[in-house]
């Protein structure tokens, strides 16, 4: 389903007056959620290394999406500008930071495993977008709005009533993700574990 079509859906269920921007927004508000907190799967960027050069800008993606970074094969920590210990990375003026400085050019030198993450949806792409949620799994978006109506219109009941609905939905979505990610649970104990 495409994000125009959950909104006309909404807007025939549920008498508002509420601006198509603020819809949009609870629609890109869910799917932030999803892909921060449910679906983590990983793509890999590569820059390239250069000599001499400490900062580098990351283009289409931000330092906070970066969840692993490998510099010429050799896997560097999460640092602090403050302490710049060697074989770490950081920000740096709003740019990745690597220390030591590279001594040597390398192609494709920096990997970079990063989260991945959808294009926000707007008003100039919300009629052609479709819904990152499976078809099973897109009341969410319909129960998310209507909370969030009900709650503009000063009816607290309806909103707690259509938040619960909401989070119903999405736990069955996470139950019926993970059962699809077999290895998430173990990639996630070992991530806390260091191993």
């Amino acid at each position: 389903m495409k994000a125009s079509e959950m909104i006309a859906k909404v807007d025939r269920k549920h008498d508002n007056s509420i601006e198509l921007v603020d819809k949009i927004n609870d629609i890109n508000s869910i799917e932030e959620n999803v892909y921060t907190q449910i679906i983590l799967e990983p793509y890999v960027e590569s820059m390239d290394l250069v000599k001499d050069q400490e900062l580098y800008t990351l283009v289409g993606f931000t330092f906070e999406e970066i969840e692993q970074l490998i510099v010429s094969d050799v896997q560097y920590t999460l640092g602090s500008v403050f302490i710049q210990a060697e074989r770490t990375y950081f920000k740096k003026d709003g740019k990745l930071c690597l220390k030591p400085i590279p001594t040597l050019d390398k192609v494709g030198g920096i990997a970079m495993i990063r989260r991945w993450k959808p294009e926000p949806i707007t008003e100039l792409t919300y009629a052609t977008t479709e819904l990152l949620l499976p078809k099973a799994f897109e009341d969410a978006y319909e129960y998310y709005m209507r909370s969030h109506i009900s709650f503009e219109q000063k009816d607290v009941a309806e909103s707690n009533a259509h938040a619960g609905m909401y989070n119903g939905v999405m736990n069955e979505f996470k139950m019926w993700y993970l059962k699809q990610q077999p290895n998430i649970a173990v990639f996630r104990a070992n991530q806390r574990w260091n191993k």
